[in-house]
């Protein structure tokens, strides 16, 4: 008697649907995992977010130093900073409008206090807060002050502290 039955066995079908799920669990972890595609993207996100806002605060403190110095030396009037009485005044006028610039999610805030102001080697802030305010992260980069020029280090993250600390250094 010939047997012409055909198909497959049940233990094909098992080591199938096996071998489906490894890569179906290896694919999940390569997505969501720690340094997976959606962490990286975020990552992405809020690193582009701040390295924007460096541009941001860098050209407007040039721009609010340049301004007041030329009207310091020329008789054109200063159309920035117009209340500047001085480079200190010009410097904390260019991060107020800066952090309008930015918006909710930016602050922006300097070391400096009323008695030393600044000078070479001075400290700027930018604090970015990412998310929702329960579930927010919060990343922050160091800018020094030199000139005119803002140098800006590596990027870290920060807390919520950090986040309000603007609150607290502004009208110092």
């Amino acid at each position: 008697m010939k047997n012409n039955q055909k198909g497959i066995t049940l233990i094909a079908l098992v080591v199938t649907i096996i071998v489906l799920l490894i890569l179906a669990g290896v694919s999940i972890a390569m997505i969501t995992g720690e340094g997976g595609i959606l962490g990286r993207a975020s990552e992405a996100g809020w690193k582009t977010q701040l390295a924007d806002a460096e541009g941001i605060v860098s050209l407007t403190v040039s721009n609010y130093l340049a301004d007041y110095w030329g009207g310091q030396y020329t008789s054109t009037a200063s159309t920035l900073a117009t209340d500047a009485t001085s480079a200190d005044d010009a410097v904390d006028a260019a991060l107020d409008a800066a952090e309008t610039e930015l918006g909710s999610n930016f602050n922006v805030y300097s070391e400096t206090t009323a008695a030393k102001k600044f000078a070479n080697g001075d400290f700027i802030y930018i604090v970015y807060k990412s998310g929702a305010d329960a579930k927010a992260k919060y990343y922050k980069v160091k800018g020094t002050l030199n000139g005119s020029i803002v140098s800006w280090s590596a990027m870290e993250s920060a807390t919520a502290d950090d986040f309000s600390a603007a609150d607290k250094t502004k009208g110092a």
